[in-house]
């Protein structure tokens, strides 16, 4: 078997260049969402030509679902080391909300938005959401299950879809004072994994 050269995203250099890539990328759709990302202007961020850009990421459309990918990497990784070191399966459900209500009020908002508002004009879009959501649900089914042990698998999963829609909704209030409405929503969660 003949070993195969290794592709240019597979080397450490082709690995920083997609990083710095997805970097300029997400710090664009933030600013001026996804109508404001222009690949030619992300490559000249990135100090390379618009043809090195679209080795890695041929059309706009694959670049945003990397973003998109990368930040629910981010998401997924913190939900599952979220409360490993707290004392009960209460604790670390809390920590689990707080800090998704944290990352989805700041800049993972803007990035979700996208997914949330392509998903219902793109088959791609909308795989992307289902694998995603599906993930996160698999998580929050697990810190409910911790919680309350020995509930039917339909109903961990109507409680886990419960606590996605209380805290994908919570960003988008904004007339409220944070701190204390952040508290409601991880009372409101834990009553959810708890009561249904």
């Amino acid at each position: 078997m003949s070993a195969m050269k290794p592709t240019k995203a597979a080397t450490a250099k082709g690995s920083s260049t997609r990083l710095r890539i997805l970097a300029a990328a997400r710090a664009a759709l933030i600013a001026r969402d996804r109508e404001g990302l222009v690949m030619r202007e992300v490559a000249e961020q990135c100090g390379i030509r618009l043809g090195n850009l679209q080795y890695y990421f041929p059309t706009t459309e694959t670049l945003v679902l990397a973003v998109i990918e990368a930040e629910s990497a981010k998401d997924l990784e913190m939900m599952e080391n979220a409360g490993r070191d707290t004392a009960s399966p209460a604790d670390a459900l809390e920590r689990l909300v707080r800090e998704l209500i944290t990352r989805w009020r700041g800049e993972s908002g803007p990035i979700f938005a996208i997914l949330n508002q392509q998903s219902l004009h793109s088959d791609a879009y909308r795989a992307l959401f289902k694998t995603i959501y599906r993930q996160h649900y698999r998580v929050l089914e697990a810190a409910i299950d911790r919680l309350v042990p020995g509930l039917p698998p339909a109903e961990r999963a109507m409680r886990a879809r419960l606590l996605t829609a209380l805290i994908d909704g919570s960003p988008y209030q904004t007339e409220i004072r944070r701190k204390p409405f952040t508290d409601r929503i991880v009372d409101q969660a834990l009553a959810i994994a708890r009561e249904g």
